[in-house]
Parts: structure tokens; C-alpha cells; sequence
């Protein structure tokens, strides 16, 4: 059963998409916008140079990891609807996943089968990356 149909920006279909609390972030061709569950209204949060496949993640206390430009990871507050004001993560330029474990650490994965998690307390790498088989 469907609850509800929001349009999406500019009627194009999302890439990547996330819903928490009353928001919805969604990855569209050359930006990622967030969604009003409630009013449906949109708003534009940060650009895509469409060169790297978009990846978002829910983390603890209302926040997002995004990807952008580059694999670069940035972090957005949706309570105060503004980026967080931590460093950035800098991805390989090969990333294929992106998870969490727990509140505390991301985990990336790239087409090369290296793996590399990062903090998310202060975005330093925590092990050297390792190389899966």
C-alpha cells in the first residue's frame, strides 16, 4: 500500500536515496536535495559533478555522510538543515559501497577490493586500508 507520492525535483528519478526523521535525501543528476515528508517542498543541499556514483548514509544524531565531487565525503545536519562542521573524508576514486558499523566508523569498499574505514568522530582513517580477496 502506498502512503504517500512526493514529487521529486525537477521529475527526474533519484540515483541514491535516504529517508530520516521527516526528511528524504535523494541523489539526483546534478545535485542532492532534501525532501519534506510532511509538506513535500524541496531543497537544494549540495551539487554532483556526475562523475562518481552519488552514496548517501544515515549516521547517529541526525545526520548525513554524502559523497560528492571526487568521492569526497561531506556531513550534513538535518536539524539545523546546514553542513556539519567536521572534515571531510576522502574516498578512493574507485568506491563501490559505502556502510556504517555502529555510530561510530564508516566503511568503504572499492572496485579493487580494498576496504578503509574511517571515524566518524574525527574522520581519520583507523587502520591502514586492507585489501580483500
Amino acid at each position: 500500500q502506498k502512503l504517500r507520492e512526493l514529487p521529486s525535483p525537477g521529475g527526474e528519478a533519484a540515483g541514491c536515496l535516504v529517508w530520516s526523521g521527516q526528511w528524504l535525501c535523494g541523489a539526483f543528476k546534478k545535485d542532492y536535495y532534501l525532501i519534506n515528508e510532511g509538506d513535500g517542498s524541496a531543497r537544494d543541499i549540495c551539487r554532483l559533478d556526475g562523475r562518481c556514483a552519488p552514496r548517501i548514509k544515515v549516521l547517529m544524531n541526525n545526520e548525513l555522510m554524502m559523497t560528492t565531487a571526487d568521492n569526497v565525503g561531506i556531513f550534513y545536519m538535518l536539524e539545523k538543515l546546514q553542513p556539519a562542521p567536521r572534515n571531510t573524508i576522502d574516498w578512493s576514486k574507485n568506491l563501490v559501497a559505502v556502510g556504517t558499523s555502529g555510530p561510530s566508523y564508516l566503511v568503504g569498499a572499492t572496485s579493487s577490493g580494498e576496504v578503509v574505514v574511517y571515524s566518524i568522530r574525527d574522520q581519520k582513517m583507523q587502520v591502514p586500508s586492507m585489501q580483500v580477496d
